[in-house]
């Protein structure tokens, strides 16, 4: 019976192993591959056989072998737990292959280590995903803070600044701190008779109300400009409000170029 049951456990371990959609291998602690199941022999493009000649530093990419191995070092003085990593390995085929590892020591009933059992996930697709987001947030932050009118974006649950461009400083004369700190505080430079007006436009912004205001503020060293802020709200796929972006320019000089157009109107009257 005891027999029986310990083939039984074996035939369900081995069903798990070789069928599991992950990879998984088990390696002795000189670092060569004891068995390793079929996904992660596909994963890097090796048969078991191949893969059992050779260690897993000789698949894992020259860059990554150094930082791995020192993480190792130090999870090694303490093993609890699982060591997990991103690290990439060499296809067969000269291909990266960006994987999520995660190994665990397996110790005999003394406790003395035995060998590593590692589970391998394939994270290629999360990768391409996370540097296009990069390159995402990377062109849009080029195009924020090279052009003259102040970008801004808020939450519209709190209130809270996510971001404001430089151009908030050049623009305000006030520093762009002082408005994550405060997310009210650019309030404080507008004309004491448009500060009613742009408080309430602002109001109306987090309900997800597209809106646009103009007033009139002043700089610390004095001087008066006009600014025109447009609000947009974004939503999600269920079309809750998740962000409010907002465009503020500088209009001061189409104001006065207004004021000359109506006075010489009134002139030519």
């Amino acid at each position: 019976r005891a027999e029986r049951k310990l083939r039984e456990s074996e035939g369900l371990f081995r069903e798990v192993f070789e069928h599991a959609p992950f990879g998984m291998s088990v390696a002795g602690l000189d670092g060569r591959i004891i068995q390793v199941n079929p996904t992660l022999c596909r994963m890097v493009g090796y048969s078991e056989e191949q893969l059992r000649a050779i260690t897993w530093a000789e698949v894992t990419h020259p860059d990554d072998e150094g930082p791995f191995l020192r993480k190792m070092e130090r999870w090694m003085g303490d093993p609890g737990g699982c060591l997990e990593a991103d690290k990439r390995y060499i296809h067969r085929s000269g291909a990266v292959v960006w994987v999520r590892l995660r190994m665990s020591l397996v110790r005999d009933s003394c406790g003395s280590p035995l060998y590593f059992v590692v589970h391998v996930e394939d994270i290629a697709e999360r990768k391409q995903a996370e540097s296009a987001l990069r390159s995402s947030e990377e062109k849009f932050r080029q195009l924020a803070e090279n052009i003259r009118e102040v970008f801004w974006m808020m939450d519209p649950a709190t209130g809270e600044t996510l971001y404001i461009s430089p151009a908030y400083e050049q623009v305000w004369g006030r520093t762009c701190d002082s408005v994550y700190q405060n997310a009210m505080s650019w309030l404080d430079s507008v004309h004491p008779d448009d500060r009613e007006h742009a408080r309430l436009s602002f109001e109306a912004e987090p309900k997800g109300e597209t809106g646009e205001s103009e007033f009139r503020i002043r700089t610390p060293d004095g001087r008066e400009k006009w600014i025109r802020d447009r609000a947009f709200p974004i939503r999600d796929q269920a079309g809750q409000l998740i962000r409010v972006v907002g465009i503020a320019e500088d209009i001061t000089e189409r104001k006065r170029y207004e004021e000359d157009l109506i006075r010489a109107r009134k002139g030519a009257d």
